[in-house]
């Protein structure tokens, strides 16, 4: 039992490294991702903000006050999609200027401020990939003692669970004490008697 927990440990132990020096390149991966959301979305917003600035002194937001001021449905539909438009522009720069930072800031707004939808989409296509740079392996290092340390926790609160609930293991089964019948018993202190009565 202990060589094969032992065993086990370990193997957690390099996975755990792997996995975490895998990190940096899923951070990687996620950045360009937001890149590309943000330069299409620039792409998308351009139009409107070339009106903006030869009608409005490029003041986006007074484009969009004047079209949903129109009594035009279509005109008030517009101003909330330009609207979602910069909203998507605003919120996208910030993600990338945080995503500029070190790797423990980066981990710290993905873990704060990440888009589900984005992080699926970077999952579903994350390819993995460990370099050798030091803050890939300090992220290795790292992550990896913070995953065996709960795994270590868990596997040993689990066995002590274990060992009080269950009876202890007996490879050989005990031997029953022999019980005499009392046609075997013999009658201590019979010679005793017998000769003194003779």
């Amino acid at each position: 039992m202990g060589i094969l927990t032992g065993l086990v440990d370990r193997a957690v132990l390099v996975a755990a490294f792997i996995g975490g020096a895998t990190v940096p390149s899923f951070v990687a991966q996620y950045r360009q991702r937001v890149g590309g959301a943000l330069e299409q979305a620039k792409r998308d917003l351009a139009p409107f903000q070339d009106i903006a600035d030869r009608m409005f002194k490029g003041d986006i937001r007074a484009l969009i006050d004047h079209h949903w001021q129109s009594t035009d449905p279509v005109f008030r539909a517009e101003s909330q999609a330009i609207s979602n438009l910069v909203d998507s522009v605003n919120r996208l720069t910030q993600a990338s200027t945080a995503l500029q930072d070190d790797l423990y800031h980066q981990l710290a707004y993905l873990a704060r401020s990440a888009d589900i939808g984005m992080l699926r989409a970077t999952w579903s296509q994350f390819e993995p990939a460990v370099s050798f740079a030091p803050q890939t392996l300090l992220a290795g290092v790292c992550i990896g003692a913070a995953v065996w340390l709960v795994f270590f926790v868990l596997m040993h609160a689990v066995l002590a669970l274990t060992r009080r609930s269950l009876p202890p293991l007996q490879f050989w089964p005990k031997a029953k004490p022999k019980i005499e019948s009392p046609a075997d018993a013999k009658p201590s202190g019979g010679r005793g008697r017998s000769r003194a009565a003779g």
